[in-house]
């Protein structure tokens, strides 16, 4: 089982060994992830704090890309993934977003965070979003691919 924090939040650990397999559901948000070998249903807590963790990520953008010499020129190496520090354009000096004004937000914004997103694990210590388990999901032996 994870290492969790307080109250079952999953921590950076565990989110960085998940691959996310589907949404299952918007309200809650939840998510269908391989951990290990083991299947989980995880729900995303909480909502956008921006003005406590001062838009965080809003201010950088992770590639998803695996870390060589060229990026070395341009990029700075994150927990992840490589990072290149530029603000979105859309953000305020006092962090809201202009396009917030116009009744919703950015699809990638709207869609932040999913389980083991290289941003959210850039971000995770300042993040007001966080995952729980809400439980693991036996896998069906029919479903096996064969080999």
């Amino acid at each position: 089982m994870p290492n969790n924090a307080d109250a079952g939040v999953l921590t950076r650990g565990f989110l960085q060994e998940v691959t996310t397999l589907e949404r299952t559901s918007i309200d809650p948000p939840r998510y269908l992830v391989d951990h290990r070998g083991r299947n989980f249903l995880l729900e995303r807590k909480g909502a956008c704090d921006f003005k406590a963790c001062e838009a965080n990520c809003c201010r950088m953008i992770c590639l998803n890309l695996e870390w060589n010499d060229y990026l070395a020129g341009f990029a700075e190496k994150g927990t992840g993934a490589p990072l290149i520090y530029r603000t979105c354009r859309y953000l305020s000096p006092d962090f809201t977003c202009r396009r917030w004004g116009k009744g919703r937000l950015p699809r990638p914004c709207d869609n932040f965070p999913v389980p083991g997103d290289p941003m959210y694990l850039e971000v995770i210590n300042v993040c007001s979003f966080s995952f729980v388990i809400v439980q693991e999901k036996m896998r069906d032996p029919m479903d096996r691919q064969t080999e």
